[in-house]
């Protein structure tokens, strides 16, 4: 069955630029291919949107299988053109992300941070794992919560998925990510 729909229904996304558009209070994004248990498709911009629920003012993202955004390449590039700064972490396998500056792969939670009440926030995030401070020891997925609206999910994958390093072939898997709105007094 195919249903077409009008630009102007309630059930057409709002939001311009959204390639993907999810509704409801919580759910999973994934990029593409993930569910492949391959590499993430390499050359891709693109944004998944959220419908902001009544009452729901921020949206927290968390780890729902598995985060592995450009592991070894980013911190190859990085290590050759000093892109990753910050808390010492630079040139070290899996700990660009967040605070640093992630530049061939990375997604991005607009005002990201651990909280509503956090003023620090960071938009970018890469690496082994999502976490504010861009790696922990021992590795943790932290929530992320951002409270701009529209709620959205920017995804940039460079132009080789694996930039054409061995160790990246099967580490570049891509993302699984939960969504759930949080209540407030926007």
């Amino acid at each position: 069955k195919v249903t077409q729909l009008s630009c102007d229904s309630d059930d057409v996304a709002s939001t311009a630029g959204c390639f993907q558009y999810f509704t409801g209070l919580t759910g999973v994004v994934e990029s593409y291919n993930f569910a492949g248990n391959n590499n993430h498709l390499a050359a891709t911009n693109y944004k998944a949107c959220i419908r902001p629920e009544a009452g729901y003012c921020c949206i927290a993202w968390s780890v729902e299988e598995s985060f592995n955004v450009d592991l070894a390449g980013e911190t190859t590039a990085n290590l050759a053109t000093n892109v990753c700064t910050g808390a010492g972490l630079q040139g070290v396998v899996g700990h660009c992300a967040t605070a640093m500056t992630c530049s061939l792969d990375y997604v991005v939670i607009p005002g990201g941070s651990t909280g509503p009440t956090d003023t620090t926030t960071f938009d970018r995030y890469c690496g082994q794992n999502l976490h504010y401070d861009g790696f922990s020891t021992p590795a943790a997925n932290v929530p992320i919560v951002s409270c701009k609206c529209p709620f959205e999910l920017g995804v940039f994958f460079s132009k080789t998925s694996n930039n054409g390093i061995v160790a990246d072939i099967h580490a570049d898997r891509g993302f699984s990510l939960r969504y759930t709105q949080v209540a407030g007094s926007c």
